[in-house]
């Protein structure tokens, strides 16, 4: 029988791990127990003559005295799973205790204190390389860094198996010569750190290795072919998300027999030649995540008969996709996402049915039209991706006998006609649906429709037309509705609130008309709304400040994600990876004037009104300047009047401020100076006027934003302010010139110089002869003339 001991922080009294073990329970061979403070040494005297012991979150506050006294057997120490104190014996070097924790447990096999606290000291771990005959080593998720792995661990010997994942490691493996000496070694985990350089020659002698797990660090160079030709007895290869370069032959894998599971993706400089030189596989792979290749779909993936999951997205993979991948016995998991692929849709030639539960072969180039019998072909899809495409024609009616499917996305197409009714009416597993950016007609949901399960409905960018129906409301787990760009009509219903979930509401664009339904300041969990470009007439709510998602740093929890296992059994996260492109909400947005693509935790964080483009009039109500939590408010292209409320000094969240081409007045309050965050604001185009603000996050703004305000004036505007109590010099000469000349006394000199002038001009002309006698007969001239 073995016993393990849980330490969990469930009973917070003090007690002896001796008195303990009379609280204990077995059941089915483990020992269970929760306790509390200090565990005293001669406490484990009962089970030295174990062989496993499991720890498991100790109490923070704790001190686990492990030390043994006399000799002992004991094999197994488990993980404690939380945060371990530092005053235990393993957070400092215990080499150095008389009474080490270690010194009489020699016969210790398996140590496991993975996600604790070990990071403390750089010779905090030196005691556990007197653990001579440990087989295997769990350190991981302990924030260990470079010095926190004993460079003596190279002298266990015996050592199979070792985890340091996700630690905060560095340094290179060439330099790290101890983990070559560990002959023994059948596992190696050392994911999720920062591990560099290449990856040592020696390893080709580590003829153990069963898993060679090393993703996400940044292991550089190439992959030297010799090293994996030796490691024959390799299960598990991963070396995906580094910085592998060069160009590598699939050939040299060739003769690992027992290989099921490889991942050469996410090294972005790393070329995969799969055809050349010719060459015949010894494995049978279950799984393969390939990078790129420039080439068609691998000829020798043909002769993988237990192949479960293919993974090759963005591998610039080009040509078509033969049939024989799509409709075999064993194939679950296709994913072919962000290649060149085209050709018209994978026909059954021997009218075989897929297996397949995951197929994505969306952003390639396959054109034509989907199978008719699409629901028959594929009985178990669960997720169903072919956006970014070129099909055309519409959208299969057996598509309905899908009851499993739970992700569908056919956005970016060619598509037309009508949703099938079967997809609406006889569905309650699908969470996802997205048909964006088609040519689909008809109503959005029908009286008929059974979507108890959705969560995201992205319909926006088609030609559906008439009224959002209170059908909707068959679907209560809606998070998240895009209906923009299309041709719907009617009033905003009024019944929104009743889908307590709904997060994002996405109407802008169609032709809307009404006011704006003061029910919707009922939704406290709404994040996002956009009636923008309608015909929205009326005035803007004053409730909208009851929307504690717009008000309340810390507003209602929303789970944007559909969940690991999106509510299906085979979308388990070891066997059925789903990723982030379906796992979490997404949308197009134009916050800052250029549109930005939010998902997973930016849109759970983002919150936003976009009522641009309506018929909107009045003044905007002062409540408005309290939805401090708001990053962007748009209120451009209405008939918004009277001022700026000194209230939106209070957005102090704000990111993006749109108050153009309405018919504001007054002054643009100076408080607004601190918002800090501010990063877009225009008032263009009303009649505001007086002095702009000009210091702080307003220094940043340009005159695009005041533009069309013939009042205002200052910095960044040409338009100089005037204050009479301190005119300018230019134009204080202008007042004093014109002064002067509208003086009396200038007037009566002008008129008396000019009379002088006239009458001594005139004598002085006669006293002249000869210009006498031709103004004589210029006079004459005139008399005859007339």
């Amino acid at each position: 029988m073995e016993f393990f001991l849980h330490i969990h922080p469930r009973e917070s009294s003090k007690c002896l791990f001796s008195s303990a073990l009379s609280r204990g329970k077995v059941a089915n061979g483990v020992f269970s127990m929760f306790i509390g403070g200090k565990v005293a040494n001669a406490g484990f005297a009962p089970l030295l003559a174990e062989e496993k012991l499991q720890m498991r979150k100790n109490e923070k506050n704790a001190v686990v005295d492990i030390s043994m006294s006399g000799r002992g057997t004991l094999f197994h120490v488990d993980r404690m799973n939380g945060r371990m104190p530092i005053k235990w014996p393993l957070a400092y070097d215990v080499e150095t205790t008389a009474n080490s924790t270690f010194s009489n447990m020699q016969s210790l096999k398996i140590l496991s204190l993975g996600s604790n606290n070990l990071s403390t000291g750089t010779d905090s771990l030196q005691g556990i390389c007197k653990l001579t005959a440990l087989r295997s080593l769990d350190l991981a998720e302990n924030g260990l860094s470079d010095n926190g792995i004993p460079k003596c661990l190279s002298n266990l010997s015996l050592l199979e198996e070792l985890y340091l994942w996700r630690n905060e490691l560095r340094g290179s493996f060439s330099s790290s010569t101890g983990f070559c000496k560990l002959r023994n070694l059948r596992v190696l985990d050392v994911s999720n750190n920062s591990f560099g350089g290449s990856i040592p020659i020696c390893f080709g002698n580590m003829n153990n290795f069963k898993v060679l797990y090393l993703p996400h660090n940044q292991f550089i160079g190439t992959l030297p072919s010799p090293i994996f030709k030796n490691l024959t007895m390799l299960t598990i290869i991963s070396i995906s998300h580094n910085q592998f370069n060069g160009s590598i032959s699939f050939s040299m894998f060739a003769n690992l027999s027992k290989l099921i599971y490889i991942d050469i993706s996410e090294n972005a400089q790393l070329e995969v030649e799969t055809e050349y030189p010719h060459w015949v596989p010894t494995f049978q792979l279950h799984c393969i995540l390939n990078n790129r290749s420039g080439n068609g779909i691998p000829t020798f993936i043909s002769s993988q008969r237990s192949l479960e999951t293919f993974d090759a997205k963005s591998s610039f993979l080009r040509g078509t996709i033969p049939s024989w991948l799509l409709y075999n016995a064993t194939v679950s998991s296709l994913n072919l996402r962000g290649n060149s692929l085209k050709g018209p849709f994978p026909q059954s030639t021997q009218h075989n049915i897929s297996m397949l539960q995951k197929f994505d072969i969306s952003d390639n180039k396959i054109y034509g039209e989907l199978p008719p019998d699409m629901g028959t072909l594929f009985p178990n899809l669960v997720l169903f991706n072919m956006s970014k495409n070129e099909l055309q024609g519409t959208i299969p009616l057996s598509i309905s006998k899908l009851q499993m499917l739970t992700i569908l996305d056919l956005s970016v197409n060619n598509l037309s006609g009508e949703m099938p009714h079967g997809l609406i009416s006889n569905n309650t597993s699908l969470k996802y649906l997205k048909l964006s950016n088609n040519k689909l007609q008809g109503n959005i949901l029908s009286k008929f429709s059974n979507m108890t399960e959705l969560a995201v409905l992205l319909l926006d960018n088609n030609g559906f037309s008439g009224t959002i129906a209170s059908d909707m409301l068959s679907s209560p787990s809606l998070k998240t509705i895009d209906l923009r760009k299309n041709n719907l009509l009617g009033h905003i219903p009024s019944w929104f609130p009743d889908l307590t979930n709904l997060g994002i509401l996405l109407l802008g664009g169609n032709f809307f008309n009404g006011p704006i339904p003061s029910e919707l300041c009922l939704m406290q969990n709404l994040h996002i709304l956009d009636l923008s470009n309608n015909a929205i007439s009326g005035s803007i709510p004053s409730c909208f400040n009851n929307i504690s998602s717009w008000i309340k740093e810390t507003p209602n929890d929303i789970d944007w994600s559909l969940g690991s296992e999106s509510g299906s059994p085979v979308l388990d996260i070891m066997k059925f990876p789903v990723d982030e492109l379906y796992t979490r909400v997404t949308t197009n947005l134009t916050p800052k004037g250029t549109t930005l693509t939010y998902g997973g935790l930016p849109l759970s964080l983002i919150t936003g009104i976009d009522l641009s483009m309506n018929q909107l009039v009045g003044n905007k109500p002062s409540q408005v300047g309290h939805l401090k939590e708001l990053h962007f408010l748009k209120l451009s292209n209405n008939f918004l009047s009277g001022s700026i409320p000194e209230s939106f000094q209070n957005l102090k969240n704000i990111e993006s401020l749109d108050l153009s081409h309405n018919k504001l007045v007054g002054t643009i309050p100076p408080q607004m100076i601190e918002l800090y965050s501010l990063s877009t604001f225009n008032v263009s185009f009303n009649s505001l006027s007086g002095m702009i603000p000009y210091e702080k996050q307003f220094h940043t703004f340009d005159e695009r934003s005041y533009m069309g305000n013939p009042d205002l004036c200052g910095p960044p505007l040409q338009r100089n302010c005037y204050n009479p109590s301190q005119p300018d010099q230019d134009m204080k000469g202008e007042e004093e010139g014109s002064a002067i000349l509208d003086s009396p006394i200038f007037f009566y000199l002008w008129v008396t110089s000019s009379y002088a002038l006239g009458f001594w001009g005139f004598i002085a002309l006669l006293a002249n002869k000869n210009r006498r006698r031709k103004l004589f007969r210029i006079v004459d001239c005139c008399f005859i003339c007339m």
